[in-house]
C-alpha cells in the first residue's frame, strides 16, 4: 500500500507470465494466483480517505474490476484491474489528480507514523537514561524498548517508501 506504483508494476508483470491474479486475502497483504494464460491487465491500487458508492460504481461502469478493497474506516485501499489490448487505461488521467493523489497519500502516512516514530523514540531514549543512571529498568521495559526499537524499523520504511513514491510520481509528472 505504501508503494501503489512498484505493487502494480509487479502485479502487472505476474499477468504477463501467465500468473493470474484472482485475489487478495481479507487483510490485503497477500496474492493469490492461478497458473493461465498471459494476459495485459492494468492494475490501480487507489487510495482514499472517504468514499462512497459512487467511487466504486463510477470505476465499474468505465470496465475496471474491483479486486480488493480495505475494510478500513480509516483509509481505504482499492485494487482495480483491467483486462487490455491495445492502449493501457488509467485509472486516472488527469495528471495534476495523480500528483496530487500521491502527496495526499505521503501526508496521511507521515502524519500517522512520525508522531509513533518521535514517542518510541522518547521512550526508549527515558529508559537508556534510566539505565545508565543506575535505575533499575525492569525486564518489560527491555522487552518493551526492543519492541519500539522493531515498530520504529517498520513505521519508517513506511515513511520512506510513501515519500519514495511522492517522489517518483513527481519525478514523472514533471518529465
Amino acid at each position: 500500500f505504501y508503494s501503489p506504483d512498484i505493487t502494480e508494476e509487479w502485479l502487472e508483470n505476474m499477468e504477463m507470465k501467465g500468473y493470474n491474479l484472482y485475489r487478495m486475502s481479507r487483510a490485503g497483504n497477500t496474492f493469490y494466483f492461478m497458473k493461465g494464460e498471459p494476459r495485459n491487465v492494468k492494475y490501480s491500487l487507489d487510495f482514499q480517505i472517504t468514499v462512497n458508492d459512487s467511487y466504486f460504481e463510477f470505476h465499474k461502469s468505465s470496465g475496471w474490476n474491483m479486486i480488493f478493497t480495505s475494510y478500513s474506516s480509516f483509509t481505504k485501499h482499492t485494487l482495480w484491474g483491467k483486462e487490455y489490448w491495445g492502449e493501457k487505461p488509467a485509472l486516472y488521467s488527469d495528471i495534476s489528480h495523480i500528483l496530487k493523489h500521491a502527496k495526499k497519500q505521503c501526508m496521511v502516512y507521515c502524519i500517522l507514523f512520525i508522531p509513533l516514530i518521535i514517542m518510541y523514540l522518547f521512550i526508549i531514549g527515558v529508559n537508556i537514561k534510566m539505565y545508565l543512571e543506575g535505575i533499575p529498568v525492569m525486564r518489560t521495559g527491555l522487552i518493551a524498548s526492543i519492541v519500539m526499537l522493531i515498530c520504529m524499523v517498520e513505521f519508517g520504511c513506511f515513511v520512506m517508501k510513501s515519500l519514495g513514491y511522492y517522489l517518483r510520481i513527481r519525478r514523472k509528472v514533471s518529465f
